[in-house]
């Protein structure tokens, strides 16, 4: 289907739409960080490979993944691959105490998360490593290096259907009492 016809539904699945663009246009730029680019052809591989690894890692519909990382073109591909795997993405600020990271990590029930260097060594002390799989998505001493947690060239993910009741990601907000409350889970329109 086109990514016409996509945007005419009432729904629609971001994952649906990379595809509809990159099957379109797939040597447009899709994401860009610094000299870096990445195409919508790129793309859609590179989260067909994302959500096949988390699929093998037992990421079923509707779990949750968390992802706490600077951006980069992988957190972005990561953050597109949680959604074509059809689970939920926990984006976890950065900025958080390393309190409050393991509060939200638990909270959230993720069997898998994405962070970087500064995020691990924040959570350097506190037990965090035996709770989750880590994946390293800027290939530090942090986790499993992204490239090597991820499937081969040319692996593909299952297309799943994507509902518009299932969770989109999981919000953290601290309002006014300062600690992170979980937040209602969004969807794409």
């Amino acid at each position: 289907m086109s990514a016409e016809a996509l945007l005419a539904k009432d729904f629609r699945a971001l994952p649906e739409l990379i595809r509809a663009h990159a099957a379109e246009r797939p040597n447009h730029p899709a994401l860009i960080e610094g000299y870096e680019t990445l195409t919508y052809g790129g793309l859609a591989a590179l989260m067909g490979r994302i959500a096949f690894a988390f699929e093998r890692d037992g990421v079923r519909s509707g779990d949750a993944v968390a992802i706490c990382a600077r951006t980069s073109i992988n957190y972005a591909a990561a953050f597109c691959g949680v959604l074509a795997a059809g689970a939920a993405v926990a984006p976890l600020a950065p900025s958080s105490t390393p309190a409050s990271l393991m509060m939200m990590l638990g909270d959230c029930g993720a069997g898998v998360f994405l962070l970087d260097r500064e995020t691990a060594e924040a959570l350097k002390e506190t037990g965090y490593e035996v709770l989750v799989r880590r994946v390293a998505l800027d290939d530090s001493e942090a986790g499993e290096p992204f490239p090597e947690w991820i499937v081969p060239d040319g692996a593909k993910s299952a297309d799943l259907s994507i509902a518009p009741e299932q969770p989109f990601n999981i919000i953290y907000s601290s309002g006014t009492t300062g600690a992170p409350k979980p937040g209602f889970p969004t969807r794409t329109p």
